[in-house]
């Protein structure tokens, strides 16, 4: 969709030729992230925990950094001694231009499409994506701090595993709170079934719950924060959906695979038990695809709960919400269902799945590829190559990451209020 086979095959046949002896595994699998990042697909990677395994003592860049637009901002910070820097903007690390450092990382991320949101996600990882261009463990940094003095400092690195340990947030899978303001705010930051059932929560039985409390409490506004939600199964977004629609509605168009024989795949697959061929007496052939016919939930009308939401409603959302949530925030835009406050959606009203593990026979790398397609069904809906974007875009700013002000969330408490 967003890479032609000839663009492809050029990269492939390019890199190929780049290979003159043995490769380091930082180096091959830059080639191989290289190459796959091409499709421009959220669901296609190189697996890089074997990588990170291989560099676990070498010290690495101490800051994630987020881009406010036409700035890159120092967000989250490795290292205790190093948090007064937080909310300054970067300008270079090691004499090069931090523009010139993001073209050169971005071609190892896999990326949707034309969306250029979902590089915030991906750059809280920033010291992992900037090792693979430049090894060193030492930085001389260019930085405006937040008083807007232009500063030269020294850095010196953490290990991935630290830096992760100290700038990773532990969430629970959904979470509620009712405000003294006639609002509430449901968080749903997965919508993977695993997430819900490793935390022992029945989370139909929770979305019923929280539902009838708004009824209760006669709670006439919500918001809906799906921020870095990366997805997860379609009947957990369509079982919150039909709670906000009033209206009957389809999910999918189809569900399909690309593959009608997969024996000759199977020997390199790392599951091989999950990788069937596909039955042709269940399925139809469909937009070279293999359908299922029937049997499916997703393949009849949906119905709206009787006692569905029919107040305010706004939804958060942010470059991380891929997969499902692409679904879910789609069905919302097909539906006139809210108000979208935020950043752009990595995904969209389709999303390329039912993926598998190849492992790569040398070096023993896992490069993950989809073998089907989910597509929405629609008939309003406008696709963007840069994703579903807000009604009102909202972009976290630098003194933000200081003061750790929820910038997106007081928009949205801020549309709310306005309709009263």
């Amino acid at each position: 969709m967003h890479c032609s086979k000839t663009t492809f095959d050029h990269s492939y046949d390019s890199l190929k030729k780049s290979v003159n002896s043995d490769l380091t595994l930082t180096e091959y699998y830059c080639k191989i992230q290289f190459l796959v990042a091409k499709i421009k697909d959220s669901h296609t990677w190189a697996d890089h925990s074997k990588l990170r395994t291989s560099i676990q003592n070498r010290l690495l860049f101490p800051f994630a950094i987020y881009n406010s637009g036409s700035n890159y901002v120092l967000s989250k910070s490795g290292i205790p001694e190093y948090d007064s820097f937080i909310g300054s903007t970067i300008t270079k690390i090691n004499g090069k231009n931090i523009n010139d450092i993001i073209s050169k990382t971005i071609v190892f991320m896999s990326i949707e499409g034309k969306n250029t949101s979902a590089l915030n996600s991906t750059l809280q990882y920033f010291p992992f994506y900037y090792y693979l261009i430049d090894t060193t463990s030492s930085f001389r940094v260019q930085l405006v701090d937040n008083k807007g003095i232009m500063k030269e400092i020294n850095l010196y690195g953490t290990t991935f595993n630290t830096f992760t340990k100290r700038t990773r947030k532990v969430v629970n899978p959904i979470q509620k709170e009712f405000t003294s303001k006639n609002i509430a705010v449901l968080t749903v930051n997965t919508f993977y079934n695993g997430d819900f059932e490793y935390k022992k929560i029945d989370y139909k039985k929770y979305i019923d719950d929280f539902f009838k409390q708004m009824h209760q409490n006669k709670t006439t506004n919500l918001i809906i924060d799906v921020r870095n939600n990366t997805g997860g199964s379609p009947e957990i977004s369509n079982y919150l959906f039909s709670y906000l629609c009033n209206k009957p509605y389809y999910y999918f168009d189809y569900v399909g695979r690309k593959c009608k024989n997969t024996d000759s795949l199977k020997q390199y697959c790392s599951s091989p038990n999950d990788f069937m061929n596909v039955d042709t007496t269940k399925t139809v052939f469909r937009e070279n695809l293999y359908c299922d016919k029937k049997g499916r939930w997703w393949n009849d009308q949906q119905k709206p709960k009787k006692k569905n939401f029919s107040g305010n409603l706004v939804v958060l959302l942010n470059g991380a919400c891929a997969s499902t949530t692409g679904h879910f925030l789609a069905l919302l835009k097909e539906n006139s269902v809210g108000r979208l406050v935020g950043e752009c959606s990595h995904s969209s009203y389709y999303s390329n799945d039912a993926s598998l593990m190849f492992k790569l026979p040398c070096s023993g790398l896992l490069v993950r590829i989809p073998t089907g397609q989910f597509k929405l069904k629609t008939s309003h809906f406008t696709y963007d190559p840069k994703g579903i974007c807000p009604d009102i875009e909202i972009l976290m700013q630098n003194e933000d990451f200081v003061s750790d002000y929820d910038r997106q969330l007081a928009e949205a408490i801020k549309q709310l209020n306005g309709q009263k």
